[in-house]
């Protein structure tokens, strides 16, 4: 029974380990530099970003100031530095959806939406439909991160299973004839 206790241990360990570090990452801002997850993680960031710019802008505040803003609201270093660089782009007399696009590294689709938002004075709502856009993908992106992490579970799940019933038959009969 203590050999299945520790067994028990052991697996609580290595299924907790992974959670934990992630949460590690995400308070540290590193977890965008992950390689399963920091895509992910990354499209999540921008669509809150998209939104955070659309609700400043809305609210009048100018384009500037609120990429400025919402880099002080951002969690990943890396989404930090592009904005304040979209900041400084837009100060030089960049249009602020290009200056969004490049900072944001914003998939293809994005630049079309952004550009004809640009052109007719309907940025806002060209950022609400490249942020639905980026939803769109990180939603097909976390669905291949569930079936990768959901598969490496039921692997170890299995295994587990493997180890308390050749356990057992050891503990039983004390040698493993086949």
């Amino acid at each position: 029974i203590l050999s299945l206790a520790i067994s028990l241990i052991a697996l609580e360990f290595i299924l907790l380990l992974p959670v934990w570090l992630v949460f590690r990452a995400q308070e540290k801002g590193n977890l965008g530099n992950w390689p399963l997850m920091g895509r992910w993680y990354l499209l999540r960031q921008k669509s809150q970003t998209l939104f955070l710019l659309e609700a400043l802008h809305g609210a009048g505040i100018l384009w500037e100031e609120a990429l400025e803003m919402a880099g002080k609201s951002a969690k990943s270093p890396s989404l930090i530095e592009s904005l304040e660089i979209g900041k400084r782009r837009i100060s030089k007399g960049e249009t602020p959806g290009q200056a969004i696009f490049q900072a944001l590294d914003l998939p293809g689709p994005c630049r079309g939406i952004l550009e004809s938002g640009q052109e007719t004075g309907t940025l806002e709502q060209a950022l609400v439909k490249c942020r639905l856009e980026l939803d769109r993908f990180a939603k097909e992106k976390g669905q291949s991160l569930c079936i990768i992490l959901g598969s490496g579970l039921y692997v170890t799940a299995a295994l587990f299973v493997l180890f308390v019933v050749i356990r057992a038959w050891l503990g039983i009969y004390g040698t493993l004839d086949i």
